[in-house]
């Protein structure tokens, strides 16, 4: 032995690493793995809703709002006690509630959406909506209405005051008349415009026809304008002699009259408007 076998270490035997084989065409697929999903924290935040319902606390600020029912019924005791002692802020309070309530500003004491806001919202926006466009119809037309009611009592103040108008003139020239002639003209002598025009020319023709009377013509000779009796549109002329007979054969007979205006609504408790002979 040679010396240098002595400190000689034996070598272990090579191994030759063994190559994987190769999948067989006919083995079934083996799964890939998938990654482990991370946690999140934000994926586990879920939408929390208040305890009062958004329904009911749109229908009572709508219907109650202004006795403070929909505060009291969202937990704001103090505010729903100052809404109800001014009537919900004369209106105006109770309709801002509403708009509020609705949009889902308002919310109840712990400050969470009222429940089921997201879902109902939609539905009572498009209501709020309606309501509120009936509600400015409603008041464009009642506006309309007075406008048209205070016009009409104007006009007819106007027309009544005419007619009062109309009855003096009369009357003035009428009782001229008597004071030259010693007695007063017939119905047919004021309804002729040409005996009028002889006997009374400062007699505005005018002003024997009512402001409402479309069918009389002052002109005429035989005209029509003041009847016997008292007729709406029309003025009343009732002549008589002494003895409160006709005088239409005779006017030299024609001792007392009436003149009648009826007004279109009462003046001073009196539907007509009534002059008298003064002689």
């Amino acid at each position: 032995m040679k010396p240098q076998d002595q400190y000689s270490q034996p070598q272990p035997p090579l191994v030759t690493p063994q190559q994987p084989a190769a999948p067989s065409p006919y083995s079934p697929a083996i799964p890939v793995s998938q990654p482990t999903p991370q946690y999140n924290p934000n994926s586990l935040v879920t939408t929390q809703e208040s305890d009062k319902s958004y329904v009911v606390a749109v229908l009572l600020s709508l219907l109650l709002g202004q006795l403070g029912i929909d505060r009291f019924y969202l937990g704001k005791i103090g505010t729903g006690i100052v809404k109800l002692l001014t009537v919900g802020g004369f209106g105006i309070w109770a309709f801002i509630d509403l708009i509020l309530v609705v949009f889902g500003k308002l919310r109840a004491n712990d400050g969470l959406p009222l429940q089921g806001y997201e879902h109902n919202k939609r539905l009572f926006k498009i209501i709020f909506f309606v309501l509120v466009g009936i509600e400015v119809i409603s008041i464009a037309v009642l506006v309309l209405l007075l406008t048209l009611t205070t016009l009409n009592g104007v006009q007819q103040k106007a027309t009544s005051s005419k007619r009062q108008a109309d009855i003096q003139s009369i009357q003035t020239q009428v009782e001229n008349y008597y004071t030259q002639a010693g007695n007063y003209p017939s119905l047919s002598d004021l309804n002729s415009a040409t005996w009028r025009r002889t006997n009374m020319p400062l007699l505005d023709p005018a002003a024997l026809k009512d402001p409402a009377n479309t069918t009389c013509d002052v002109s005429a000779d035989k005209g029509n304008c003041v009847m016997m009796l008292p007729f709406a549109r029309s003025y009343a002329y009732k002549v008589s002699d002494k003895n409160g007979s006709g005088c239409e054969t005779d006017d030299k007979q024609c001792a007392t009259y009436t003149l009648t205006a009826t007004l279109p609504s009462s003046v001073n408790g009196a539907s007509t408007y009534v002059k008298q002979n003064l002689n």
